[in-house]
């Protein structure tokens, strides 16, 4: 094993522990620290260089946009605190946050890719009419390929990378859901009550999509990229990358509706395209869509087709799954049927832990 394939495994293993360390009370603290500790050297040799610039010369090439010199995330952080442990923890925030969520949101992709080779066809074809058949893509290019915005998109609708969250009431306040018998009525939250939502469930609600019997209408739990042509999701309810609004009382119902919720228009003036915003926001999400669109380019530049793997023959779409146990349903039991393929692991299941990842191998053929 070579020294930096090593050094990436131990990384990997640092990592996973730190994200496990919500357990911490009940965790094992030696090798914990002790992989803790290959985490915090890996990341202080950068924070060291970016401390040895001086801030003045950090300033300049911030307002020099024509210079050469490099100028990072961790340099725009040194301009504002010489905290070396302050900037050592917006850097790991920042590596632990990307990692999986990318990664699991790639697997998720081109296990939806390889069922859609019409999709592979029209993303590959932007992608060479674009950025052509060699060369780097560029920010703009990438920002300009709206059909790969539109696969982006539709696959974070269908696999948002943190399903469930949290949002604290900082005040006491009331939700207009939730409550009484049938849950239709308001509900009060004292302040300090914290309070769980379903980014998955919210964005496959078919409540928030055009009838069944309109011309706009495509089936919320399959995979199309079209859908974006003409389809605007409204406000708080599409959230892959989770949202804060500025509002004294969170916005999220337990497994309900965000969009339910009674949020004023004033409050949404200043919110993004896609009806996300506030403070707490993903920071990486910028760079997160880049460093997925830049992973498709590459790889489109290269091969032609996307395919599943034998491992993965007689997969099932888990919309199909979703799907055929609506049409087994009785008296609100599933099938037997249903129940068959689902001990027979012929539907990929999802796991999250807290990022949504398949649930078993996902075996594709690149050519």
């Amino acid at each position: 094993m070579s020294g930096s394939t090593q050094s990436a495994n131990i990384f990997t293993l640092s990592a996973t522990d730190v994200l496990h360390s919500i357990f911490y009370k009940i965790y094992p603290k030696t090798e914990f620290r002790a992989q803790l500790r290959v985490l915090n050297n890996f990341v202080n040799q950068f924070v060291q260089e970016a401390l040895a610039i001086p801030p003045s010369e950090l300033d300049k090439n911030d307002s020099d946009k024509d210079t050469n010199k490099p100028y990072t995330f961790l340099h725009a952080l040194a301009s504002s605190s010489r905290s070396p442990t302050w900037l050592r923890d917006q850097i790991v925030a920042v590596l632990l946050a990307g990692r999986d969520t990318t990664a699991s949101t790639l697997s998720w992709l081109f296990f939806e890719l390889a069922q859609r080779p019409d999709v592979v066809q029209k993303l590959r074809a932007e992608v060479l009419s674009t950025v052509g058949s060699d060369a780097a893509a560029t920010y703009e290019q990438l920002k300009s390929m709206k059909y790969m915005s539109w696969t982006l998109n539709e696959i974070l609708r269908l696999y948002p990378s943190v399903p469930m969250n949290t949002r604290t009431a900082c005040c006491d306040t009331t939700l207009p859901r939730g409550g009484g018998p049938d849950g239709t009525s308001p509900i009060g939250i004292p302040k300090g009550t914290e309070v769980a939502y379903s980014a998955y469930n919210l964005q496959l609600n078919a409540e928030h999509y055009p009838p069944p019997d309109s011309a706009e209408y495509i089936d919320p739990t399959l995979f199309e990229p079209e859908r974006w042509r003409t389809w605007t999701p409204k406000p708080f309810t599409y959230l892959p990358f989770n949202v804060s609004i500025p509002i004294p009382f969170p916005i999220p119902l337990l497994f309900h509706d965000i969009a339910t919720c009674h949020i004023q228009p004033r409050h949404c003036a200043n919110l993004p395209h896609l009806s996300q915003g506030g403070p707490r926001i993903c920071v990486g999400q910028q760079f997160a869509l880049m460093e997925m669109s830049a992973a498709l380019v590459r790889i489109l530049q290269r091969f032609e087709t996307i395919q599943l793997g034998p491992s993965m023959a007689g997969i099932v779409k888990r919309s199909q799954a979703e799907e055929h146990r609506r049409l087994c349903y009785k008296d609100g039991v599933e099938s037997h049927a249903f129940r068959f393929a689902m001990k027979m692991d012929r539907v990929l299941k999802m796991t999250h832990d807290p990022i949504l990842t398949p649930g078993g191998k996902v075996d594709v053929v690149f050519s």
